[in-house]
């Protein structure tokens, strides 16, 4: 889809994500932009992970025993906010994207982040659960 491609910008895979005509075209992309991704929004300067810890930091005990998940982790952006800001606790993380996944548990910043979501499990009804 996009290889040999260069981004005109930061926006190219932004767009592509955003036009992507079903799950599984969006994790293409996704595993695309993936080595990018982290440069591609501080870029961007986008500040909503910033904010979403700052707000629930501000509802939760800060102590070991708090324990979050971090859901669609990507490269594990938020993870990293928690941790600087402080966070006592645990973060467990998933996200359905190989390559973010990986990127996510380098950072060695979760307890767990090695659950994969395959867009064809994400079709089925009830997501399927281990014994």
């Amino acid at each position: 889809m996009h290889r040999g491609m260069e981004a005109q910008s930061e926006w190219f895979y932004v767009n592509a994500v955003l036009e992507a005509n079903s799950q599984c075209h969006a994790n293409t992309v996704y595993t695309e932009w993936a080595s990018k991704y982290d440069a591609d929004l501080d870029r961007l300067k986008c500040a909503g992970h910033y904010s979403l810890v700052r707000e629930v930091f501000a509802l939760i005990e800060n102590d070991e025993s708090t324990q979050i998940l971090d859901v669609a982790a990507g490269t594990g952006k938020v993870a990293e906010h928690w941790n600087d800001a402080g966070f006592k606790g645990a973060i467990d993380g998933i996200e359905m994207n190989a390559a973010m996944l990986e990127i996510a548990r380098a950072k060695s910043l979760y307890r767990q982040c090695n659950i994969y979501i395959t867009p064809s499990i994400l079709q089925q009804s009830t997501i399927p659960t281990s014994s």
